[in-house]
């Protein structure tokens, strides 16, 4: 009867962070039980100290008496080593003697207590705090690389976009040799690019009877017509004679001498490719010597100030024996200074006159011996006919539109009554006694040649070509835009090394996250298996069930 009372008993209930407080108020343990367990600690460090191999068996316990206590059970099972009066090796007895210390007065008790105490209340939560602030933190690093993942791929099409159109691969070493090479083949698509011009001679023969007949209207009966072919001459000139040089363009006919002009590309790829190889050849050095290319007594010099100026030196009269000098007082070509130079002697002026004939230079030599668009002032010519031949095409188109759309409204080619739109009524007249041809163009026509106007406008202002011709007229811009494109590529390497980076904070987070919860998991186990010893240990001591409650419940 009295042992089924005893299973009705409800049990005795410990808060897991009141342990000790409940073991010191029914007297389990003494008050003084601190000291004693610092003197335990003391001595089973000291023994640690002599035996280091039993560091790990204690110490890797949550409870430093279960751990004494397996480390005395295992060296029961190996040391059986006893003494004349049959006792225990010392190393033996040293441990049974600690474990005896901690049952001594219940202090093994306290000290479990206290274990389940951290692990519920510090380590466990601890452990908790660290693996949620680690989720937070890969959530910021997964945001973070996948933004960086955009930069990246940003600037690797942009990189991609930028090396293709200079003809660069992206992984090119000698960019500035490439550069020189992409240079040096600009005359060539220039003059394929003349050319193609020929398709445009349609709309330009339009353009130009178009405005012949209008403004021979406003001739004067009695004096002679003026001839009004000179639209768009830099257009026209290409078309009729191909690209021709910047000399037959400022004089109106081709020199009967040509000279070297002033296109340096040719040198300074020259000497890329000599660095380039003495490069190759001593790779296996620290420092690449320099080459220098010996001066010639006749050779250019550039001066990196003059943005690609000619500076040809002090002028020595005694030694220009044989060279032709253009010159031409009629024309902005001269060279200023040239014919007026006081120090020039008879026997030196008389050169002058070899390259000069009826007063007209005849010899192109430096910038005029360039071809025509490979020169400044002949790409923008260009450009601002084609500009002009576009602007009359849409005027023309946008009122052939008006004039078609009023024929339809009225059924008949007849003026705009007084209330019509000027234009309309001005376009009406002008086509109206208009010769037959410029009336046979249709809105398709027109449609079709600002598509080829716009085509050869989209060639010439291409970002890559507008660049390679500052590479041939200016000659430190090549240094500038193998800067550039160098940039281009340290940002993909930047933005690349950030992404790695990135990708490794967050692997190292994952395995930092997956330690602590596997630490986690033991703490928890631990925790659980201390409370199952204490609770034994207390209910045979109390005769009465006991429950520990409280963090323990929560873990």
């Amino acid at each position: 009867m009295k042992d089924v009372d005893q299973q009705h008993v409800t049990p005795l209930l410990i808060q897991s962070s009141k342990i000790n407080g409940w073991l010191l108020s029914r007297k389990i343990i003494q008050a003084d039980y601190p000291r004693k367990l610092k003197e335990i600690v003391c001595k089973v460090n000291e023994y640690v100290d002599k035996s280091p191999e039993l560091t790990v068996k204690i110490f890797y316990n949550s409870s430093l008496y279960l751990g004494c206590r397996e480390v005395l059970d295992a060296l029961s099972q190996t040391d059986n080593k006893t003494d004349f009066f049959c006792r225990s090796s010392p190393l033996v007895r040293a441990w049974t003697e600690i474990v005896s210390l901690f049952q001594k007065n219940n202090l093994y008790l306290a000290e479990v207590g206290d274990s389940i105490k951290e692990l519920a209340g510090v380590q466990v939560p601890r452990c908790k705090m660290f693996v949620s602030d680690k989720q937070k933190n890969l959530l910021d690093l997964r945001q973070k690389l996948k933004e960086r993942n955009l930069n990246l791929n940003r600037k690797e099409e942009l990189l991609e976009k930028v090396y293709k159109e200079f003809q660069v691969d992206v992984e090119e070493k000698n960019i500035r040799l490439r550069l020189l090479e992409e240079a040096e083949n600009v005359p060539i698509f220039l003059t394929a690019f003349v050319q193609s011009l020929a398709s445009l001679e349609t709309a330009l023969q339009l353009y130009i009877r178009f405005r012949c007949f209008v403004m021979a209207g406003f001739q004067d009966v009695g004096r002679n017509h003026e001839k009004f072919s000179d639209c768009c001459p830099t257009l026209k000139l290409l078309i009729d004679s191909g690209h021709v040089m910047v000399f037959t363009w400022k004089n109106g006919y081709e020199p009967e001498h040509i000279e070297g002009n002033d296109d340096f590309i040719p040198f300074l790829l020259q000497q890329e490719k000599m660095r380039v190889n003495q490069s190759t050849m001593e790779i296996g050095q620290n420092e690449p010597t320099e080459v220098n290319v010996p001066s010639e007594p006749n050779e250019i010099m550039w001066d990196d100030n003059e943005l690609g100026e000619i500076d040809f030196g002090p002028l020595i009269l005694d030694s220009v024996e044989g060279i032709e000098i253009e010159t031409d007082s009629l024309s902005s070509m001269a060279s200023p200074g040239v014919l007026n130079n006081r120090d020039v002697d008879s026997s030196s002026q008389s050169k002058f006159e070899l390259s000069v004939k009826e007063g007209r230079p005849i010899v192109a030599s430096g910038a005029s011996s360039r071809y025509l668009l490979d020169s400044i002032d002949g790409r923008q010519a260009l450009l601002n006919d084609l500009l002009e031949l576009k602007a009359f095409l849409l005027r023309f188109q946008e009122d052939l539109h008006e004039r078609l759309d009023n024929e339809s409204r009225t059924g008949r080619n007849t003026l705009g009554r007084s209330g019509s739109s000027g234009s309309d009524t001005i376009h009406s007249m002008i086509m109206q006694n208009a010769p037959n041809d410029l009336q046979s163009y249709t809105t398709d026509d027109i449609t079709k040649m600002i598509e080829l106007v716009n085509e050869a406008l989209d060639k010439m202002t291409t970002s890559s070509l507008s660049q390679l011709m500052m590479i041939r007229t200016k000659i430190g811009y090549l240094d500038r835009l193998t800067d550039r494109l160098m940039d281009y590529r340290r940002q993909v390497e930047l933005a690349r090394t950030r992404v790695n980076q990135t990708q490794h904070l967050i692997d190292k987070a994952i395995k930092e996250q997956e330690e602590k919860t596997v630490q986690l998991t033991q703490h928890r186990d631990s925790c659980r298996k201390l409370v199952n010893f204490l609770e034994s240990e207390l209910s045979t001591i109390c005769n009465r069930q006991v429950q520990i409650t409280g963090q323990f419940c929560d873990l």
